[in-house]
């Protein structure tokens, strides 16, 4: 069960701004709300306590169930309040009086409640991945000798052989298996490397994808003729990590697909269950052994040290007591370096060492729950909700960093702070929770974006244990009986979901995401999705993905305004919708809207200049819309826009409305020729949007028009790019014969930092971050740089140029002594 505290932490965050501005609905009935908050605080006080205890009390786990429904009731009631103050802002006008007090005579009743069972309780109980691996180079070198040279001497007669790693979970067996993979000498040995993450559903399509990296459906026949033609006559290593399929049929079908190869090719596989390596191997499989507590320590001193705790004597002496007690688990050994390393307090050290979970037996990994629930407990509150709301995910997800952070965002997991950005909050959990090893394998680009990560099985099992009933996974395998009222989050195929009665819905009436997808289905849904009844049924609806269902359109999007409560909406990847519509705008609490790739989306409501909660609209490759709608300046906590495209007609939304948004990441900005000269007069500069990393200018492609040149460098000039943190720069179409001057400022005090200067002795520096650089289809430009702004600091980091059809173009800039890779064509 998901605890209530952060819920009620929310509640209270929120209650503040509404009782102090006098314009709010609440304005009139301050007393009341105020006797509320008090009462939440109350609360607040004795639940951490009460978390603890819950597991081996079960009145207090009664209790802890209904405080949660009723904290739920209050977020719904409060989200009311909150939409009509919107919708206030919106309209300026007074909304009618006897619906306010309808809504604050609700918090009056729940209120009362609350109070009641504070009473109740007050009777009851008064009271990454890691930088290096230890203890596993005889394991590995094992298992390299038996790779190459096959010293086994077992199975010389057949083509493919198996080698399983086996014990239990948290041990490091994936570890294992990743130092092997990308050890040298593997590398050398083998012609392909072919990493695949089974999990707990043996499913032959998806292992059979995940070799060909691809993900568009395909038929099983189509994909196996693939499979065997990229690994035909080869000899290559696949890594099946985490199996737990023990039919053997299953797996004969598997390896038949596999046994192409030619000597030599390998199958290693890691699994906790001896009979699933009884039915792969070929070899012996090896089992791996606890590690020493020296080895142990190693691990956690790597962690437990490096935050600013002191290593005096005292702490190393209670650290290895504490190692002992992990009984050679990596996972835990890890975990609880992590959680030490934040405290700074011998008395908690002292705390975590004598607690009485300890004396719970580690000699089966069902054991090792309740040692990770401790350190889970040790988390602060806003951590602790962060992370068991993963639960949600199926094993070995996935995670997208940024689409967590909006998730988080929208059930309002992150707490407030003044001084910061709920955006740059939520990445400050998400690290915490990586360093704490919560979450692991963090991942990003070689430009350092799109940030993924990881849960480890058994921290996935431990989020489960604490959300309990509130996250279902609805898919071929489950019930529709096991669809509860305390089910909060639905994770569903929409071949599955479409099946679901309204009498079982209404069972789940307070559900808050619904995740639809239909990945594992061949070809398009026949059954239509009725979104009408997600107004009727799912008012309390938070979050809505409908991505990859590409059956609704129009039509069916249009009952969506009624969900008045919605923050995350995802309906990325339709191919069927040229539009939305305007009801779509009356979703007042929306922070995140995802079009991606809904490849023949042309435009967008009239009145998105409504939706004032906005702070990420996803456009990702919509390139088929015409204009933007006028008023897209008035959302001002708009934070991604990663699609502006510049409209010939004043009446639609123009440049110059975006100078004054901190827009980040990445963004495109399609037609630039069409900037009017008004729009340039009032002021197009883009210098305070220094958060861009990712920029694309396109410009109009016109080849009738032979005097654009002065014209696209003077919108060139106006734009004023701040490259402080550019990384990739993409430049088309573009009719100047010089670049813009913005691409030579003056300045410098650090290498990764501009600044604005009249100084005239300073060094120039050009795009201190950038690390790609395409230009396309300028038939004007004769140089990149001018040679008066070469320097020796002029794109120190610049690895990729990519040139097309820029037939007048000379030199490039000397001293790029990063770069790498250069493509020219055209």
């Amino acid at each position: 069960m998901a605890d209530p505290a952060t819920i009620i932490s929310g509640l209270l965050s929120n209650l503040s701004p509404l009782i102090q501005d006098e314009f709010s609905l609440l304005w009139s009935f301050k007393k009341e709300v105020q006797k509320l908050s008090s009462t939440l605080t109350s609360i607040s006080a004795v639940l951490e306590d009460a978390e603890r205890k819950k597991d081996k009390d079960k009145q207090t786990e009664d209790w802890l169930w209904k405080l949660k429904d009723v904290a739920y009731e209050v977020r719904d009631i409060m989200d009311d309040c909150t939409y009509k103050d919107l919708r206030l802002q919106v309209n300026r006008r007074n909304a009618s009086s006897s619906t306010c007090i309808q809504s604050v005579k609700r918090y009056i009743y729940v209120n009362l409640l609350m109070t009641s069972l504070l009473v109740c309780w007050r009777e009851t109980i008064s009271l990454s991945s890691c930088n290096k691996v230890y203890g596993r180079d005889v394991e590995k070198k094992m298992i390299i000798d038996i790779l190459v040279n096959n010293t086994s001497g077992a199975c010389v007669d057949k083509k493919l052989s198996v080698l399983p790693i086996v014990g239990i979970g948290g041990l490091g067996k994936t570890t294992l298996a990743q130092t092997v993979f990308n050890d040298e000498e593997i590398a050398k040995h083998f012609e392909t490397k072919i990493w695949v993450c089974v999990s707990d559903e043996f499913d032959i399509q998806l292992v059979m994808k995940a070799i060909l990296e691809e993900k568009a459906e395909a038929r099983l026949e189509e994909l196996q003729i693939k499979v065997r033609e990229k690994l035909c006559g080869k000899k290559y290593l696949i890594v099946l990590d985490d199996v737990w399929n023990e039919n053997l049929e299953a797996w004969d079908q598997l390896r038949s697909i596999l046994d192409c190869g030619s000597n030599g090719a390998f199958v290693l596989a890691t699994t906790r269950k001896r009979n699933v390596a009884k039915i792969m191997e070929t070899i012996q499989h090896i089992r791996i052994s606890l590690l020493s507590d020296e080895d142990c320590w190693l691990l956690f001193e790597e962690r437990a040290f490096m935050c600013g705790t002191p290593k005096t004597h005292n702490f190393v002496n209670i650290g290895k007591e504490i190692v002992k007690k992990c009984k050679g688990v990596p996972l835990v050994a890890k975990t609880f370096g992590g959680q030490m390393g934040f405290k700074s307090d011998i008395n908690e050290w002292c705390k975590i060492r004598d607690n009485e979970i300890w004396k719970i037996s580690q000699n089966e990994e069902s054991d090792l729950l309740p040692i990770l629930r401790l350190s889970y407990y040790e988390l602060l509150y806003h951590l602790r909700r962060c992370f068991v709301f993963c639960a949600i995910f199926p094993k070995d997800a996935l995670i997208k960093k940024e689409r967590l952070i909006q998730l988080w965002m929208a059930h309002g997991l992150i707490p407030t702070d003044k001084n910061q950005e709920v955006e740059d909050v939520g990445n400050t959990i998400w690290k915490n929770l990586c360093w704490r090893s919560f979450f692991q394998d963090e991942k990003s680009d070689r430009y350092g974006m799109y940030e993924t990560c990881k849960m480890h099985d058994l921290m996935h099992n431990l989020a489960q244990s604490v959300m309990k009933d509130e996250c279902y996974s609805l898919d071929a395998n489950s019930s529709n009986d096991g669809l509860k009222r305390e089910i909060r989050h639905l994770t569903a195929m929409f071949d599955e979901f479409v099946k679901i009665s309204s009498h079982s819905l209404k069972k789940i009436g307070g559900l808050q995401s619904l995740m639809l997808n239909g990945r594992d289905v061949y070809g398009n849904v026949t059954q239509q999705i009725c979104l009408s009844v997600l107004k009727k049924e799912l008012p309390a609806l938070r979050v809505l993905e409908l991505s990859y269902y590409k059956q609704y359109q129009y039509q069916d999007l249009h009952y969506m305004g009624c969900l008045k409560h919605l923050r995350y909406l995802d309906i990325s990847n339709n191919y069927e919708i040229t539009t939305l519509p305007d009801s779509i705008c009356d979703l007042l609490n929306l922070q995140t809207l995802k079009l991606n790739q809904c490849s023949n989306l042309e435009s967008l409501p009239k009145n998105m200049k409504d939706l004032i909660s906005m702070r990420h609209l996803d456009l990702e490759e919509c390139d088929e819309l015409k204009y933007m709608p006028k008023g897209m300046g008035q959302l001002k906590h708009l934070k991604t826009l990663n699609l502006f495209v510049i409209s010939d007609k004043e009446k639609n939304c123009q440049l110059d409305e975006l100078k004054e948004l901190d827009i980040g990441g990445s963004l495109k900005l399609m037609n630039l020729g069409r900037v009017s000269d008004a729009s340039i007069a009032r002021g197009v500069s883009m210098a305070k949007m220094s958060s861009i990393n990712e920029l694309e200018l396109e410009w109009t492609y016109d080849d009738n028009e032979n005097n654009m040149s002065t014209r696209d460098e003077k919108i060139g000039e106006a734009l004023e790019v701040s490259t402080a943190r550019l990384k990739i720069l993409k430049m088309s179409r573009y009719k100047g014969v010089n670049l813009p001057k913005w691409l030579e400022l003056k300045g410098l005090d650090h290498v990764n930092n501009i600044a604005s200067s009249s100084d005239d002795n300073e060094m120039i520096v050009l795009f201190p971050l950038l690390e790609k650089l395409v230009i396309d289809c300028m038939n004007n430009l004769r140089e990149l740089v001018s040679p008066s702004c070469w320097s020796t600091r002029a794109f120190p980091n610049l690895c990729k140029i990519e040139i097309s059809y820029c037939p007048k173009l000379g030199a490039l800039p000397p001293l790029l002594k990063s770069l790498k890779d250069v493509t020219v064509w055209g």
